[in-house]
């Protein structure tokens, strides 16, 4: 017989409306975490932690001015990050949004990053949650199965493909959107 273990809950006073605790915590947390506000198109809150897996300091970041996400991130995956963000706006409540794509480091080496992007409902906006971290190749996960062999991004809707896959499944990139579709044999 399993036995629940006891749950004692806090004092609401303690952890309703506690914002100064939960920017601790974010700035705490080792993966990126960001806030977009999809009325006004903007990134609201971000923490620095991809700046320190990157190893960047904000100096460093400031230096390259404005356009400083375009020189970090690999020019093959400009395009396709750019699009991920312009969707931001038309994600609907619930919809959810992930790209890989390679980051320079500060020592000049490219580094893998999985963005996942999450749309919520706020009072008076819609926002998008994100997550951004490093990754290697063996820890990407399948997200999602195509219902027919006529196989489209769950993103975009591109057609990928109709071919019939026998005992595998895999990943394939959109190269419209940069959205990971998982493809399985039924």
């Amino acid at each position: 017989m399993i036995q629940p273990k006891p749950f004692i809950h806090p004092d609401a006073s303690k952890y309703i409306g506690n914002t100064k605790e939960l920017v601790n915590i974010f700035k705490r947390v080792k993966a990126c975490f960001y806030v977009y506000d999809q009325s006004s198109k903007q990134v609201i809150y971000a923490n620095k932690s991809i700046l320190n897996v990157l190893g960047y300091s904000i100096a460093k970041i400031t230096a390259l001015g404005d356009n400083w996400i375009s020189q970090v991130i690999h020019p093959d995956d400009f395009a396709i990050f750019s699009r991920h963000i312009a969707n931001y706006p038309d994600l609907t409540l619930g919809q959810k949004s992930r790209i890989v794509y390679r980051v320079i480091d500060i020592n000049g080496e490219y580094q893998k990053i999985e963005s996942t992007a999450f749309a919520i409902a706020a009072d008076e906006a819609n926002l998008v949650i994100g997550i951004s971290k490093p990754i290697d190749s063996a820890s990407i996960t399948i997200t999602n199965t195509p219902a027919s062999n006529d196989c489209r991004c769950t993103n975009c809707d591109k057609l990928l493909g109709k071919e019939l896959i026998q005992d595998k499944i895999f990943e394939v990139k959109c190269n419209r959107c940069g959205e990971f579709n998982a493809l399985k044999s039924k």
